[in-house]
């Protein structure tokens, strides 16, 4: 597939998406946030482009990867476009028309997109692979290290009473979740509100009213994909939070690529947290800060 082509695809899974989502059709949006869960290292436009060319795809890499993984790709396979991007120094971006310059202070930026193919696993023959880096486990073997990422993050982390329909809060630097909830609800709770930590920490309470759905529904997704990558029982995502984008397809693109990042980096400090020893992990402490509150029920 040409650059253009993957290009084009690439828009037409977004125009999909939007166009699902303004028809209240959020299981498209669970698939790609389900698919999510499973390609988490990649952008939110790739895994799209991944999922609508090959919906089985569950473990993807290059063919030179799989190589080295000591497996091959079988023969007659066709490749899974996907668009990477094109690094280069200051001379390139001074020749390039299509440059987009990322921070004067770094000496390489991304100045382009090429289409590069990749290989599901099923695609490919050889050694088998090893587990040990596979995200495994439950609620129950996983909601320690979810808890512990809170220290790591210096979030303090409180369990108390909370009135009738709230289950967590989101304060700025301090989350309340709600005592007496199961292991399952618990760790769905704490994922939506550390969602809102990472994502939205210095909005102030007027920014917070204006834009509660889309706040909602960035923290939601995110936990929604925290859980699926987690075996962690997810319940449908809510008709208040179907309004993503409000019709702004620039901002669809923003909100999903802040999910995908922040549903990446929780899952990696999960992943480290257990890689982490103990007397470490207890040394860290809390700072308070204070900021707009985000509410769950």
């Amino acid at each position: 597939m040409k650059k253009e082509d993957a290009v084009e695809l690439a828009d037409k899974c977004l125009k999909e998406l939007a166009a699902s989502l303004e028809q209240g059709q959020t299981e498209v949006l669970e698939k790609y946030l389900s698919a999510l869960a499973r390609f988490h290292h990649y952008s939110f436009g790739n895994m799209m482009m991944i999922v609508n060319q090959f919906p089985e795809a569950s473990k993807v890499a290059g063919f030179h990867t799989w190589r080295k993984l000591g497996r091959s790709v079988k023969k007659g396979e066709s490749g899974i476009a996907i668009l990477a991007p094109m690094i280069g120094g200051k001379k390139d971006e001074a020749e390039s028309d299509h440059c987009t310059k990322l921070s004067e202070s770094k000496s390489k930026s991304v100045f382009g997109f090429r289409a590069v193919h990749v290989f599901d696993i099923s695609q490919t023959e050889g050694d088998e692979l090893p587990k040990l880096s596979e995200i495994k486990g439950s609620a129950e073997h996983n909601l320690w290290f979810l808890e512990s990422v809170f220290s790591t993050l210096n979030i303090k982390l409180e369990t108390r009473p909370m009135p009738d329909g709230t289950r967590g809060a989101s304060l700025g630097g301090h989350v309340i979740v709600k005592e007496g909830l199961d292991k399952s609800m618990r760790f769905r709770i704490l994922a939506h509100e550390l969602s809102h930590e990472i994502l939205h920490p210095h909005m102030v309470r007027d920014d917070v009213i204006k834009n509660h759905s889309l706040i909602e529904t960035e923290a939601e997704a995110v936990a929604f994909v925290v859980c699926k990558a987690y075996g962690v029982d997810t319940q449908a995502l809510s008709s208040e939070y179907i309004r993503l984008h409000r019709g702004d397809s620039k901002l669809l693109v923003a909100s999903l690529d802040r999910i995908q990042q922040t549903a990446t980096k929780i899952i990696g400090l999960i992943e480290d947290d257990k890689n982490t020893p103990i007397y470490i992990r207890s040394s860290r402490r809390p700072k308070s800060r204070r900021k707009a509150a985000h509410q769950s029920a």
